[in-house]
This record gives structure tokens, C-alpha cells and sequence, in this order.
């Protein structure tokens, strides 16, 4: 990814931040962890997760050098441009924007696209505690259900959720499950997160932007600039096709004096109600699609 690439060279990197006296590091229980802060990076983390508490954003600690210090740990950021791993979701996060700010050598524009969502508004508690608690998800950036349809937080792209079996018992602190050889993405504290099903790491197939259809057309699924993921069983209602609830891309357009996602399915719409939530057998078709709410894709900066 040349913008990650460019983006270490312009000064995200462990040797700089410890110029910059930007580092704070603190061991607990025989564990050493590294955070960056400065003043916009906390200003700008303290708004996105709506968290008062934050004491930096944790760096990387897996890895060898070309991981360790020199990314933010994808625990926490998983999505940003900026984490030590390929992953579906790809964007620019205000946060990352304001550690460059903070360096003192850029004047920057916070406009990103708004799509960083990962942890939005989560509070204090999905930083401090486990993604699984009691063998349930702390929020809907995990699951615990294989195979699951899922959405990327960014709604970027399609998947499931994520849960492999891992050769060895994975650390305990990072067990969520009975079986210790089960886990999710191990860039991610062994997480269970969204999942594409495809290895490329350059051109992703699921990815509503970019990606490619499997589906009949049947289905209306359409990938382009203006396509996000939803989460629906809608066919068409003369279908002889059972519904099957999937992730599945969809084109948009945003109402901004209604409020209102219009989902473009096929030759048909489907307007979401401004707050989200489930459309049984809307006019035209039979199934239910999960909304979002409007937001979530139809933000200020999205529009």
C-alpha cells in the first residue's frame, strides 16, 4: 500500500516518536506496552471513541521491527491505513491525521471521508475490556458466531465472522473460547472480526468499491464509488429463490433534508428509516434488510 508506505517515510515511525518524546509506555502483569500522545492525537481519540479516559493509543507490541513501534495495534485501529497487516477496510482515520499534525512538520485538513468507524462512540469500555465478555461481543465490531454475515465497520466490504483453529492453543489471555486453539484474527488480539474469505491482499474481490459480483443479478447487488454493505435477504418478490440472509453490496444515495439512506436494489428502491433498523418485506420484494442509521454512511462528510 504506497499511502502506508509514504506515510512511515514522512515520519510514523518508533524512531521519530521517540524524537519527538511522543511515546509512553507503561509494563503490567510482565507486559510492556508503548502508546502515542501528544495533544490532537488525544483530542481527536477522545472524540472518536467518546472516551474522556485515554491515555495515548497503544502501538503495535507483535512482531519484529518492521512491526513493533512502528504501527498502531490493530486492537484498537483496526481498519486505519495505518495497522501492521492487510485488511479489507483501508481508510485514513482523523486520529492518524492529528499524530502528523502533532509532529509539527505538516499543516493538515481533517477531511478523511469520514469512514474510519471501528470503536465510533464505543465508550471507555471497548478500549479497557475484552472483545468477548461471558462468551458475548462487547460490540458489533466482533461476533462469535462462524461464518456469520458480516459487514466491515467502514461498511467498505462484505464478509463473515471470522473464527479459525490455530495449530497450537492460542495465549490465554487471548481466549474467548472453550477450545483454546480457537480465535479470530491474531493481528487483533485473536479478535473474531469481520472476514472476506479471499487471501488477495492487493485487489479485494468483496470490496463494494472495487470488487467483483458472484451473485445473480437477481440479487441487484452492485459494486462501484457509491456502493456500501448491508446486511439483507431481500429478492425480488416473484423469486422462486429461497431468502438467505447474507452480506451483500449495495448503490446509494443520501436524502439530507429527509434524512434517509436510499438503497438502490436493482431497477427498485429501499428508503431506511433516519435511525436504522429492520424493513420486513419491503414494497417489491420479500425478506428484510438491516438499515444502518443514516449517519453511519450519510454523514456530513460522506454526502
Amino acid at each position: 500500500e504506497i499511502d502506508h508506505e509514504i506515510s512511515h517515510i514522512l515520519g510514523f515511525s518508533s524512531l521519530y516518536f521517540e524524537e519527538l518524546g511522543m511515546i509512553y509506555t507503561e509494563t503490567k502483569k510482565r507486559e510492556r506496552k508503548s502508546y502515542l500522545r501528544s495533544p490532537k492525537l488525544i483530542e481527536r481519540a477522545k472524540l472518536h471513541f467518546n472516551c474522556e479516559n485515554i491515555k495515548g493509543i497503544q502501538l503495535e507490541n507483535q512482531g519484529g521491527s518492521g512491526s513493533a513501534g512502528s504501527h498502531w495495534e490493530a486492537r484498537y485501529m483496526l481498519g486505519d491505513y495505518m495497522i501492521s497487516t492487510d485488511y479489507i477496510d483501508n481508510v485514513i482515520s482523523d486520529i492518524t491525521i492529528a499524530l502528523f499534525e502533532d509532529s509539527g512538520l505538516y499543516e493538515v485538513e481533517y477531511f478523511s471521508g469520514g469512514l474510519f468507524k471501528y470503536g465510533k462512540n464505543k465508550g471507555c469500555s471497548f478500549l479497557n475490556n475484552k472483545c468477548i465478555v461471558n462468551g458475548n461481543p462487547i460490540s458489533e465490531e466482533f461476533c462469535v458466531t462462524p461464518q456469520q454475515p458480516m459487514c466491515t465497520q467502514s461498511r467498505t466490504a462484505k464478509g463473515y465472522c471470522g473464527i479459525y483453529q490455530y495449530t497450537t492453543s492460542i495465549p490465554s489471555k487471548y481466549q474467548y473460547f472453550t477450545n483454546p486453539n480457537y480465535g479470530g484474527f491474531l493481528p487483533v488480539n485473536y479478535c473474531p472480526v469481520p472476514n472476506t474469505g479471499s487471501s488477495e491482499t492487493v485487489y479485494y474481490p468483496t470490496n463494494c468499491k472495487i470488487g467483483t459480483s458472484t451473485l445473480d443479478s437477481e440479487y441487484g447487488e452492485t459494486f462501484g464509488s457509491n456502493s456500501f454493505c448491508f446486511l439483507s435477504s431481500l429478492l425480488p418478490s416473484s423469486s422462486n429463490r429461497n431468502t438467505t440472509y447474507q452480506s451483500i453490496c449495495y448503490k446509494v444515495t443520501c436524502n439530507s433534508s429527509s434524512k434517509q439512506i436510499i438503497i438502490n436494489i436493482g431497477s427498485s428502491t429501499v428508503t431506511c428509516p433516519t435511525n436504522g433498523g429492520n424493513i420486513d418485506n419491503p414494497s417489491g420484494f420479500k425478506g428484510y434488510i438491516t438499515c444502518p442509521k443514516y449517519i453511519d454512511i450519510c454523514d456530513a462528510e460522506n454526502n
